[in-house]
């Protein structure tokens, strides 16, 4: 018998796929469990214009693994945090985010050689 360790990670994504189809499908909706914080990335450089200016958001740039930047934004859907808590829950929310960005990459590439081989 498997021991599982019930203990929450700090992150997670929603994965909103069910008997009622996928509400989010083609979204990105990241939570921070610690501070009840929900996210959703939207990156900038996909989307047309939209107004945001009633959400609380975070701006940041990813170079992606061939030296493209790419701009993304957090905006905030909910959280428990106070207000002042919230600039260091984004800065973790941005490097859980970029370090899963590396990983996405990494991942392509590693297809792309595993391809063409």
């Amino acid at each position: 018998m498997k021991h599982t360790d019930y203990t929450l990670p700090e992150f997670t994504f929603f994965e909103a796929t069910s008997h009622l189809g996928n509400p989010l499908e083609g979204r990105d909706v990241l939570q921070h469990i610690r501070s009840y914080t929900i996210l959703e990335i939207i990156a900038l450089d996909s989307v047309m214009l939209m107004d945001f200016s009633k959400s609380q958001t975070h701006e940041f740039e990813y170079k992606n693994i061939v030296g493209i930047i790419e701009k993304h934004l957090f905006v905030l859907h909910f959280t428990l945090a106070e207000s002042d808590e919230l600039p260091e829950i984004f800065a973790k929310c941005e490097a859980f985010y970029k370090d899963y960005l590396t990983w996405e990459d990494n991942n392509l590439l590693n297809q792309a050689i595993h391809e063409s081989n």
